[in-house]
């Protein structure tokens, strides 16, 4: 059977199929890849629980092992970037996907040989293997999908969050039923699918507009790069993304459920939360987009979208009258406008030429990705509020979020510093 789908593979690549085809193919089974490997990143917030009781960690140590991967994550998105702007997409999202199905098989099983350093490991493989995800979005989005760019970019936001909340509601739900451990070799079994799938009908060389293949056009990578990070619109829309990421980073991939635990006792699922600010997020992207789009500006829709992202999330998260119903709306709507982290991609690919449109999301990507040192940052804050008795409380949350809305205040300012760029690309 594997032989016959080889062959077919192979009679397909050689048949002269449209360009269209064959990039929708592409994009695909980048959002596959993607949506995994958020899957597999994200599950971590979930399990927090069962890894204290198993290794006895307090929060500052939860908070830097989730926030390993970040770190990796973001140390990687240059290098990737060049990778993906000279060699195959398809080799890329195989071998990753692969090596991300180790790193969530090694978490899986710490607690069989009661290893932390196997904890360590499967987070710095899973930050190592999923930092190429979005990044094979954003290039096969700008080679392909020149004109619906930001468009592209909202939907691979919004595969992200749908992973996102997977990951967490999804897993919570299985993990109370079959246990964290069975989930979790569930998730291995998804990255393999993944893999398998890329190297079997992922186009191995897909003819771009003007007749080029795909990874094919010589980079003098050292210009680029420098040419990028000269560029100060850069580093503003880079900025705006990193403030605008935090609701992902910070709350929904580890501390909104532990405060969701706190406020409410009753609540059997408290991981709705952070399910709700994925899928808000990956909503807001494709909305801010549109009122991008309908006002023809993105630093108006970048200031709106700041400001109701602040009031909001300072709602939710201070006013103790709020039902478990309106915090959780709260919340949606606080995501929904920071899903104008979309945004800053759109502002950054008008900036650049689209072969580089790897390189350009790489970027912005290691600016954004460095919100998730904020998990490590917040754990440490936590930890140092415990009481002799060791029990967290509300308002030791609350004190720590200042932080977290502070940032988020910065989003706001950036946005009314950026350039005002118009939701077309500059020729």
């Amino acid at each position: 059977m594997i032989q016959y789908q080889l062959k077919r593979y192979r009679w397909y690549n050689h048949l002269n199929k449209t360009n269209k085809h064959e990039a929708y193919i592409a994009i695909v089974i980048a959002w596959l890849f993607y949506f995994v490997g958020i899957v597999s990143k994200v599950e971590f917030g979930v399990i927090k629980w069962d890894l204290q009781n198993i290794f006895g960690l307090d929060n500052a140590t939860i908070g830097f092992y989730s926030s390993l991967a970040y770190y990796i994550y973001a140390l990687l998105q240059i290098p990737y970037g060049i990778l993906i702007d000279k060699i195959e997409t398809k080799k890329i999202i195989s071998i990753c996907s692969g090596i991300c199905g180790c790193g969530v098989l090694l978490l899986g099983l710490s607690s069989i040989m009661h290893s932390i350093n196997m904890v360590k490991m499967a987070r710095i493989l899973i930050g190592a293997s999923v930092a190429p995800a979005f990044l094979c979005c954003c290039k096969i989005s700008g080679e392909f999908f020149r004109e619906k760019y930001s468009l592209m970019m909202a939907i691979s936001t919004c595969i992200g969050c749908i992973g996102g909340l997977c990951a967490t509601t999804c897993t919570e739900i299985l993990v109370k039923k079959y246990g964290w451990q069975r989930v979790t070799f569930g998730i291995v079994l998804l990255c393999y699918v993944v893999s398998f799938l890329s190297y079997l009908f992922m186009p191995s060389k897909i003819q771009i507009e003007h007749g080029k293949k795909n990874g094919a056009p010589s980079i003098n990578i050292r210009k680029n790069i420098v040419s990028i990070a000269k560029d100060p619109r850069m580093w503003l829309a880079s900025y705006y993304g990193c403030a605008c990421y935090i609701p992902i980073s910070a709350l929904a991939e580890l501390w909104i459920i532990p405060f969701a635990k706190l406020r409410y006792p009753d609540i059997t699922y408290t991981t709705i939360a952070s399910g709700l600010i994925m899928v808000g997020f990956g909503m807001g992207g494709l909305f801010t987009e549109f009122v991008a789009k309908k006002i023809n500006s993105y630093k108006r829709a970048m200031n709106i979208a700041s400001a109701f992202m602040i009031i909001l999330f300072v709602t939710a998260v201070y006013c103790n009258t709020l039902s478990y119903t309106v915090f959780l709306v709260t919340l949606f709507f606080g995501a929904m406008c920071s899903g104008s982290n979309t945004l800053a991609f759109g502002i950054g690919y008008t900036f650049c030429k689209p072969e580089y449109a790897g390189l350009s999301g790489s970027f912005i990507n290691t600016i954004v990705s460095l919100s998730g040192i904020l998990q490590m940052l917040l754990g440490n804050i936590l930890s140092s509020q415990r009481s002799i008795d060791g029990i967290d409380t509300i308002e030791m949350y609350q004190k720590t979020f200042v932080l977290v809305i502070i940032l988020m205040f910065l989003a706001f300012v950036f946005s009314m510093i950026i350039p005002n760029v118009k939701p077309q690309r500059e020729e």
